[in-house]
């Protein structure tokens, strides 16, 4: 909360003269409840979340009241906040790419981490800003839900480590290939609320997992074609991540059977957890992959959000 608050503060006091002014809070019409944000028909229970928006882009968001009275208070880093009603307001988002965090408040303190991204158009040669990307397939994505992105989100030594959700931040989807920042990577929205859903299924399984090890997210064509992946992997289009659960933090997955081992039983357990919860949420439906052995990785699995049921082993 302290965090949170003295960002309020920076945002308040640093921010461009279109900043929507927070309205006051009676403190004594307010319970202790909490409220939720809904986004895009998903609601956000998360204190903080990420978009990543064309220049230009609307948003909608509306707050879902829990038992809360009062006001709320709103204030965003840049772009411009459209009022629809007390509890739901149009960002629309500025045309220069960047990170603009915006925060709602009222008990607690929301916070959505907006990226406006850098146009696609942009991509010359292979190159986005000296950072090598490579060439997208010229034909269709065979994905229903992963398509030539349409813009890339600027990773910066300064924002790598900004939360995306409750438990993942930036980095840990950012292309493992060679370079300094600025880097480019595209993210999907829905890739990250899979890994919380799991996440949390995991734990509810009885398994420790306070964070899932993400080894594997965006991968850039280049770096894709480089390892010999598919022309059409959903890496490559920010909607997948090879991952393992790693608490020891020994670059291993950990002995979730417990018969002294660590090998792919293990990760058929992880396997078997996220088919379960694909079969719950078919908005977020997708590959599956279970993998014996990864070189210089060892047993792991994949998981997407490419629209449809895909599932292999190998």
């Amino acid at each position: 909360m302290v965090v949170e608050s003295l960002l309020l503060l920076t945002i308040l006091f640093t921010a461009e003269p279109n900043l929507s002014p927070i309205a006051p809070i009676e403190s004594t019409d307010l319970d202790q409840g909490s409220f939720a944000l809904e986004i895009g028909g998903q609601i956000y229970d998360w204190d903080v979340l990420a978009r990543f928006v064309m220049p230009g882009e609307s948003l909608r968001i509306k707050i879902i009241r829990k038992n809360l009275k009062g006001n709320f208070g709103w204030a965003c880093s840049g772009g411009e906040l459209l009022p629809v009603d007390p509890f739901e307001k149009v960002w629309v988002a500025p045309q220069e790419s960047g990170f603009y965090p915006l925060m709602i408040m009222n008990r607690s303190i929301k916070t959505i981490n907006l990226f406006v991204m850098k146009s696609f158009q942009n991509l010359q040669r292979g190159r986005l800003n000296q950072y090598s990307i490579g060439y997208y397939p010229k034909s269709p994505s065979p994905h229903p839900k992963l398509k030539t992105p349409e813009g890339f989100i600027e990773a910066t030594a300064e924002n790598e480590s900004t939360r995306l959700s409750p438990n993942f931040v930036l980095k840990d989807f950012i292309c493992r290939q060679p370079g300094g920042f600025p880097k480019y990577l595209v993210l999907k929205e829905e890739l990250i609320l899979k890994l919380e859903l799991l996440q949390e299924k995991i734990r509810d399984k009885g398994y420790p997992c306070s964070k899932l090890f993400v080894f594997s997210g965006y991968r850039t064509p280049r770096y894709n074609t480089g390892g010999g992946a598919g022309r059409h992997s959903a890496h490559i289009y920010g909607g997948a991540a090879d991952l393992f659960v790693d608490e020891d933090h020994d670059s291993l997955i950990d002995d979730l059977n417990h018969d002294g081992r660590h090998n792919s039983r293990d990760s058929k357990i992880l396997f078997d957890i996220a088919n379960e919860l694909d079969m719950e949420r078919p908005d977020i439906v997708g590959g599956l992959g279970w993998y014996r052995r990864v070189s210089g990785v060892g047993p792991c699995i994949h998981i997407d959000v490419r629209g449809k049921s895909t599932r292999w082993r190998q």
